[in-house]
């Protein structure tokens, strides 16, 4: 099995995303509930088939078997995988009744985002806080998946009470599907402390599957439809085995062993590859088409992906213009530009924005040159304390010069005094000039002005942009480059400035690892992402046809 945790959420990813399809064709046959209950008996008898080919396989399973009587974190973890993931696949299939096979399926693959805040709060000691690089770039994969969602409604379909029903089972199953993957984690994990354990991968699966077809045979001996019991004999079976052996088997496993082994909770937001799939595997079969909504939504997830799994610039400015070419991008594409002189007769777009923009870029002249003017000072002061500094004062004012918050900062400067004041009037003069160097340089009655006349503009350039490929060029440059702006002004971390502080106390440290190839990969990435909004304009003009044929 192998080891990288990107290559086992992608042979996930690949068996996962056969489940609608699989659920789509399968589920016409059966009741949905027996179609997911016997999937997990399916899935329990191939790890048991697994177990009992591997030497001593059974021996171990009988192990986890005692443990999972004697231990209550066992027992409750693969209690609540089992009985949530069922009740998961259930929640998905009976959603199909009332909405699209495409549209109930990828709202439910909106459990990743669930998935990674429920991961952190089970397992805080494992898995770090989910940091807001993360959050960012997930909110834009996400919008992404909407944009996906929206391309497979049917907006007839999608008004009537039916499908409100099929969103709320399609959601509920998103929120216990991310449970359940919390849960098998946990269980994963608490069954690798066990030293005498060495079939570790297979045997969380064993007790959880089990766990689910207990469950599942029980309610079966109580079913009061014995017809539907029937349909099992027919040829859906075929799909219930493929759905048991190759997705809830290879493709649980595969998941697990990822987040067990990578132990980021970033890798989850890989899973928004898997509706992409998904959708290219319902239009292959006539189920789902393609369109342009899906392909923007696509690359939303891809491009979110590309820059989680780099570090091509850690910046909050930089992550902010992503996001609001993403978020752009999208109204763009939903909203028709309007005419202004509907609302304000007689008044031009150069017109309405000129003052503010002007406003903005003098205000923002004198801020910035105070805040670089700021660094500057910093990086003087920083340079003339470290000789004076050991490893615990340097950890210290790296707190210091990185610090967000006012409370922090003037606790960690005086951690740093008391380590490293009192002793020469010098450094005590330096380090109480870089404690007022660190304050806010921008303040926030000057961020206020600079946001509302930041969005005054872009609200008017997205609104009334001219039509056609040259407005929407103008609305997207121009507000990316204001929300870098107001966020570069925003932002109070200098993350560069703190990852040098050792390297430059100690020359001899190892060299840093080189991110010219994730600044070219950052770089691409968000030149595609203008490309495609490109062509969509010109697609929205009329002179390109992307999906012609």
């Amino acid at each position: 099995m192998p080891k990288n945790p990107f290559v086992l959420m992608g042979i996930s990813i690949l068996a996962y995303s056969l489940f609608p399809l699989v659920g789509a064709l399968g589920v016409s046959g059966l009741h949905p509930f027996l179609f997911a209950g016997a999937s997990h008996v399916v899935a329990f008898a191939t790890f048991l088939a697994i177990l009992a080919l591997r030497r001593g396989g059974m021996a171990q399973a009988r192990r986890a078997l005692g443990l999972f009587r004697t231990d209550r974190r066992v027992r409750f973890s693969a209690l609540a995988d089992g009985i949530l993931n069922l009740a998961s696949h259930f929640l998905l299939f009976a959603a199909f009744a009332h909405t699209s096979e495409s549209a109930a399926t990828i709202l439910f693959e909106s459990w990743p985002l669930f998935g990674m805040l429920a991961t952190v709060v089970l397992m805080r000691d494992l898995f770090g806080a989910v940091q807001r690089r993360s959050l960012m770039l997930g909110a834009v994969a996400f919008l992404g998946l909407a944009l996906v969602v929206w391309s497979g409604r049917d907006p007839q379909a999608a008004s009537g009470g039916g499908a409100m029903i099929g969103t709320a089972l399609a959601l509920a199953a998103a929120l216990t599907m991310a449970l359940s993957v919390a849960a098998i984690v946990r269980l994963r994990l608490a069954l690798g402390e066990q030293a005498d354990l060495d079939n570790v991968p297979f045997l969380p699966n064993l007790l959880s599957k089990g766990c689910a077809s207990l469950a599942f045979l029980v309610a079966m001996a109580l079913w009061p439809d014995r017809a539907a019991q029937a349909a099992f004999v027919t040829p859906p079976a075929l799909w219930v085995l493929f759905n048991g052996v190759v997705i809830v088997s290879v493709g649980s496993l595969a998941y697990q062993e990822a987040l067990a082994l990578g132990r980021r909770t970033e890798v989850i937001l890989m899973w928004y590859l898997t509706p992409l799939l998904a959708v290219v595997w319902l239009a292959a079969f006539g189920i789902s088409p393609i369109t342009e909504t899906l392909i923007l939504g696509a690359l939303f997830i891809i491009a979110a992906n590309l820059l989680l799994n780099t570090e091509a610039d850690q910046s909050p400015a930089y992550l902010a213009v992503f996001f609001a070419v993403s978020v752009t991008g999208t109204l763009l594409h939903f909203l028709p530009p309007q005419a202004l002189g509907d609302y304000l007769p007689g008044t031009g777009l150069v017109e309405l924005v000129s003052l503010p923009v002007s406003i903005f870029g003098i205000l923002t002249g004198f801020t910035l040159s105070r805040q670089f003017g700021r660094r500057q000072e910093r990086e003087g002061l920083i340079a003339q304390l470290l000789p004076a500094l050991d490893a615990e004062a340097r950890r210290h004012l790296q707190a210091l010069v990185g610090q967000e918050r006012q409370s922090m900062a003037d606790r960690s400067y005086a951690a740093l005094f008391a380590r490293a004041g009192g002793r020469d009037p010098g450094v005590d003069m330096a380090l109480r000039t870089l404690r007022l160097k660190v304050t806010r340089a921008v303040s926030h009655g000057e961020l206020l002005v600079l946001w509302s006349l930041a969005g005054l503009t872009m609200v008017a350039l997205v609104a009334f942009r001219p039509a056609g490929f040259a407005g929407d060029l103008i609305a997207v440059l121009t507000v990316s480059s204001l929300v870098y702006l107001c966020v570069l002004q925003s932002a109070r971390r200098d993350h560069e400035l703190t990852d040098l502080i050792d390297r430059l106390a100690d020359p001899t440290l190892p060299p840093a690892r080189s991110r010219l190839l994730d600044r070219r990969v950052g770089g691409l990435t968000l030149a595609v992402l203008y490309l495609l909004l490109g062509l969509l304009s010109l697609e929205r003009d009329g002179i390109l046809d992307l999906l012609a044929g």
